[in-house]
């Protein structure tokens, strides 16, 4: 989704396109606009190889499903998601950090028919505005990944991140931007970190900016990272923000510096 607008833009809404869980352990988790869905539920896989397209989650990071026997594996997009607890695998990263090409998030794994609902990839949105962009108080704008439910049998994975990108003459963000992996509530894996990029030549107030991986709410361990990047283009494996093409940081005012 590609909003462009000629003047300047001020944001005071909550504008979400976060993945959702699947339904009834069946239905894959939908996506973000933008996004991919989940694998969803199937039984008695060819030839009993555990294996089949249909359990692995969509898009290019998409984690892998199995019927039964191991974890389902979370999405990845710009930091990879993780295998659950049982040997499962994650999806693949992809992108860039500048967001060159507007990609949304990737789907969890599922497994068997009846077990635990996985989620879908957060969206995919880009703001260019010819003058100002202002993300007021009240305001987020969220493209994270749909969450993994628990399952006594097998528990379903986290979608990974979406995608926001912002290129404006100056950008002021006094609400929050998140692009976070999906959590994950049982023995299956959390969804990998979306992106967000913040373009300007101006001044920019960066605010509260998350794309950090899922959490693991199973275990007391967690992998949730968060960022807090300005003034430079960094790129990190589980939190993905990216801040300030052509910035000068003397153009702050002194309370932001």
């Amino acid at each position: 989704m590609v909003l462009q607008i000629d003047g300047n833009a001020t944001l005071s809404t909550k504008v979400s396109l976060d993945g959702q869980s699947g339904l009834q352990g069946i239905y894959s988790g939908i996506p973000g606009a933008g996004g991919w869905p989940s694998g969803r539920g199937l039984r008695d896989t060819e030839n009993n190889g555990n294996l089949h397209p249909a359990l692995d989650g969509q898009g290019p990071g998409g984690g892998r499903g199995y019927e039964t026997g191991k974890s389902n594996g979370g999405g990845s997009h710009a930091g990879v998601g993780s295998g659950g607890m049982n040997l499962g695998v994650p999806g693949v990263t992809y992108g860039d950090d500048k967001i060159t090409h507007l990609i949304g998030g990737s789907g969890g794994g599922h497994a068997a028919t009846g077990t635990g609902n996985s989620g879908g990839g957060g969206g995919a949105i880009s703001f260019l505005v010819a003058g100002d962009f202002r993300l007021e108080g009240n305001g987020s704008i969220s493209a994270s990944g749909g969450k993994g439910q628990l399952d006594a049998v097998s528990s379903g994975a986290g979608g990974s991140g979406g995608a926001i990108r912002i290129e404006a003459a100056n950008i002021y963000n006094s609400g929050r931007i998140l692009a976070q992996g999906g959590d994950s509530f049982g023995l299956g894996g959390v969804g990998g970190g979306g992106r967000i990029a913040l373009v300007t030549s101006g001044t920019l107030v960066d605010g509260d900016l998350n794309a950090s991986a899922g959490r693991s709410l199973y275990a007391a361990a967690s992998v949730h990272r968060s960022a807090d990047l300005v003034g430079h283009w960094k790129f990190d494996e589980n939190a993905s923000v990216s801040v300030a093409a052509d910035f000068d940081l003397s153009a702050l005012p002194p309370s932001t510096r």
